[in-house]
């Protein structure tokens, strides 16, 4: 396993046709391991590929993903949002929209893990201000949330 995952893992950087086969039968075959499917997520969170947003927003959705389990959020949300500098930091600000989306989803559920989360945000001032204006508007979207555990506006308020 620890050889086909490097292989895997290398592969997700890739846009090759086998790639998404490779991703399939890794799946099939260790779906029943909770620890290495959370490696399953992270491989496709930390990838280099030009449509990983795409792909991590769309693993949000996937039938073995849930917010309710931690081990699951860190591996993917957590890789994307503070392992994969590339993606999270896009010009576009999606990165950081999927992020505090996100941060307010798992407020609800597990306010440290969504504070956690939202420290991805922490140097946002040392930023382009292209990149520190998306972030801020994010934070600031988060502190207006009238529901914010008191975990996560702790940390919000102190980013801002």
């Amino acid at each position: 396993m620890t050889n086909a995952f490097a292989a895997l893992s290398e592969l997700c950087h890739w846009d090759h046709p086998y790639r998404k086969v490779a991703l399939n039968n890794f799946y099939r075959k260790w779906k029943q391991n909770p620890e290495v499917i959370d490696s399953w997520f992270t491989a496709q969170a930390l990838a280099r590929q030009e449509n990983t947003l795409a792909e991590v927003q769309a693993l949000t959705k996937h039938p073995d993903f849930t917010l309710h389990n931690p081990n699951r959020t860190r591996s993917l949300l957590g890789s994307f949002c503070k392992n994969n500098l590339r993606h999270f930091h896009n010009a576009t600000g999606a990165g950081y929209q999927l992020c505090s989306d996100n941060v307010l989803k798992l407020d609800s559920i597990n306010p440290q893990m969504s504070s956690l989360l939202l420290r991805s945000f922490a140097h946002w001032k040392h930023y382009d201000n292209n990149r520190k204006s998306h972030m801020k508007g994010q934070l600031e979207k988060i502190k207006e949330t009238p529901t914010l555990s008191r975990d996560v506006r702790e940390i919000v308020e102190k980013l801002l």
